[in-house]
């Protein structure tokens, strides 16, 4: 299983493959020709998903798809976000400290500051300035 999903995978499992996946649990799994999965295109990528998180697995002919208890798949996609939420912010943390003791230095110097000039034109250099 892949360590990190995006807001894409996220999307589309609120919505199509829910619905697919719904249906799977309603029906005690899937074949794995179903004409279900050739019907629309979205149902092919809902089920890569479903499968890639985990929440589908193959029986052990693997000739149906059997849902998987969301509970005992949430940590696998949940915490590699959160520890990667956390790395960010501790990185953010670092660059600020490093700015911050740099302004100091910068602040402490005895001779006069001299600062370039810079010309801004147009609100968008100046709203991004």
């Amino acid at each position: 299983m892949p360590t990190s999903h995006g807001p894409e995978e996220r999307k589309l499992l609120e919505t199509v493959a829910s619905s697919l996946y719904q249906r799977i649990v309603e029906s005690n799994g899937l074949d794995v020709a179903d004409p279900l999965l050739d019907e629309d295109p979205g149902f092919r990528r809902a089920l890569d998903v479903l499968l890639d998180l985990g929440l589908l697995a193959q029986d052990e002919g693997e000739s149906r798809y059997l849902p998987v208890d969301p509970s005992s798949v949430q940590a696998q996609v949940v915490v590699p976000l959160g520890m990667q939420g956390a790395e960010l912010l501790t990185e953010s943390a670092r660059w600020a400290d490093t700015f911050s003791t740099l302004a100091h230095t910068y602040r402490q110097a005895k001779q006069p500051q001299l600062q370039p000039v810079v010309e801004l034109r147009g609100p968008d250099r100046i709203n991004k300035f």
